[in-house]
């Protein structure tokens, strides 16, 4: 099984910076998919050397597990564990809920993610979300 993971910067005006889609496979629920997803954009922020960084998502669970002190006893909670050393690692990131109606933009991504044959990334918007207001896209 596949599933598409969209990431989207904005500068701090809120104009996109870069965008990356890529496709994972395997089998994996569906909190265990978004927080692999969470610490690949962790990754790939501390990769590009950003700092003071705000990560919007709508996956409520993966930002409650990331920002309370609850253990998770099963697969979810390792990969949580993860992405919890690597934000400690990093300086002023903040991880936040937002609305799924809120992150159109990179939903968009994840879907066209599956079209291309390796991770894909833009320095301009993407056309695949051409039509839609900036104010929808989220990290």
């Amino acid at each position: 099984m596949e599933m598409g993971l969209g990431i989207i910067i904005h500068d701090d005006g809120g104009r996109h910076y870069l965008s990356r889609s890529y496709v994972m496979s395997g089998l994996y629920k569906l909190e265990e998919g978004e927080a692999i997803g969470f610490h690949e954009a962790l990754s790939w922020i501390k990769y590009l050397g950003e700092t003071r960084v705000v990560i919007e998502m709508d996956a409520k669970i993966v930002v409650d597990a990331v920002n309370g002190h609850e253990e998770h006893n099963s697969v979810f909670g390792d990969i949580v564990v993860g992405c919890k050393s690597l934000l400690a690692s990093m300086s002023f990131v903040w991880v936040k809920w937002i609305p799924r109606n809120a992150n159109v933009m990179a939903h968009n991504i994840a879907k066209v993610a599956r079209n291309f044959s390796s991770p894909h990334f833009w320095d301009e918007r993407p056309v695949c979300v051409d039509g839609l207001p900036d104010s929808f896209c989220t990290c």
